[in-house]
């Protein structure tokens, strides 16, 4: 089961780069909503993992838009509210990670 969720989260963060700006805008504040979700509440070790790989994900995404070749990944993470929600997400997992 870690092998295919860590599958995952590699295809996730290399396949997210490739989008549009509204569908990269899009999938970030509905991962970041996901994490928030107070069904998670109920169970501890199923909430932090939902933050590690959320986190990792994100963070391979701008690794992979940062190194790619693509002028747009890079343009489409810099673009609108996505770095200051990406930024808001990534300081609070670093505090609870």
């Amino acid at each position: 089961m870690t092998a295919v969720t860590d599958t995952a989260i590699e295809l996730f963060a290399a396949l997210l780069p490739l989008q549009d700006s509204q569908s990269l805008s899009k999938v970030i504040s509905q991962l970041v909503e996901s994490v928030r979700s107070p069904r998670l509440e109920r169970n501890t070790g199923r909430k932090s993992a939902v933050l590690v790989n959320a986190t990792i994900a994100l963070v391979l995404s701008l690794r992979n838009a940062a190194t790619g070749y693509a002028r747009q990944a890079k343009d489409s993470f810099g673009s609108g509210q996505i770095p200051a929600t990406l930024a808001d997400f990534l300081k609070v997992s670093c505090l609870k990670i």
